[in-house]
């Protein structure tokens, strides 16, 4: 089972191209609202999480992610 990756908005080239080999990559197209974050991990898990700087991640988005959630890797 590939790893599957949750980023918020599209990152630059070649990050698709070299993620997309390896892991399942899902790309929500926007910045999302706290609540709309928590909601997504909750609704449907990633193992891991490209937010934006505008994104905040804290105890909620953490636990919403649980137990999958192995990442959150910032792209800023």
């Amino acid at each position: 089972m590939s790893a599957d990756v949750l980023c918020t908005v599209p990152l630059p080239d070649p990050y698709t191209e070299r993620i997309e080999g390896a892991a399942t990559l899902r790309v929500m197209g926007r910045l999302l609202s706290h609540e709309e974050l928590v909601e997504t991990l909750q609704l449907s898990p990633a193992d891991v999480l490209c937010p934006q700087l505008q994104e905040r991640i804290d105890a909620a988005v953490l636990d919403a992610g649980a137990p999958r959630l192995r990442c959150v890797s910032l792209y800023a």
